[in-house]
């Protein structure tokens, strides 16, 4: 998964004497090289990755115009949503089309962690240990681990106290509680 980021361009926005010219940049977010969505940002390499970020993805490496992405986790309250939503749309097809389904309940085990879930929390753990998080950008990120225990390990760039880019080494050490569904962890750099 990608972003493709535009050339800039202007565009006209407000009314009459409050008119004035912005610079923007579309973002085609393309999956298997097709476009499944697009997002506008300001001219500015934080509002773009602030707008992949809102989307919904972590950005990882940028080579040229395109940024590789990582879909970010979805949390226990969005897949509980579209959870009650599919039951919504499924009980809706069983009374239009007059059908009978057996439907099996799984108890209440609780979602696993997955390998995105490491690789996004680690980041999260990272950018709590840099000068300027917001212009972190993770590349070569790998994860590994089940249940309860996760590693990952990667590389950031990001600016240093002197506003110089820096790339660092990275590995975390990540456990997720079930009961309370939350994560805890280390990072540590090497510089």
């Amino acid at each position: 998964m990608t972003a493709k980021i535009g050339e800039p361009s202007e565009m006209l926005i407000g009314e009459g004497a409050n008119q004035s010219v912005a610079r923007i940049r579309k973002i085609l977010i393309q999956e298997d090289g097709k476009t499944t969505s697009t997002l506008t940002s300001a001219d500015s390499q934080d509002d773009v990755l602030a707008q992949i970020d809102k989307a919904g993805y972590i950005p990882g490496a940028q080579v040229g115009d395109t940024i590789a992405l990582t879909p970010k986790p979805m949390s226990l309250t969005g897949k509980a949503v579209l959870g009650c939503g599919g039951l919504v749309a499924l009980i809706m097809v069983l009374i239009i089309g007059g059908c009978t389904v057996s439907m099996f309940t799984g108890g209440d085990k609780k979602n696993e962690p997955t390998e995105y879930d490491a690789r996004y929390y680690c980041q999260e753990f990272v950018k709590d240990k840099l000068k300027a998080p917001s212009t972190a950008k993770f590349s070569d990120q790998t994860a590994s681990g089940s249940g309860a225990s996760w590693s990952s390990s990667g590389t950031v760039e990001a600016q240093n106290t002197f506003g110089g880019m820096v790339a660092s080494r990275y590995s975390c050490t990540l456990s997720y509680n079930a009961d309370e569904e939350s994560w805890r962890g280390t990072a540590t750099l090497v510089e």
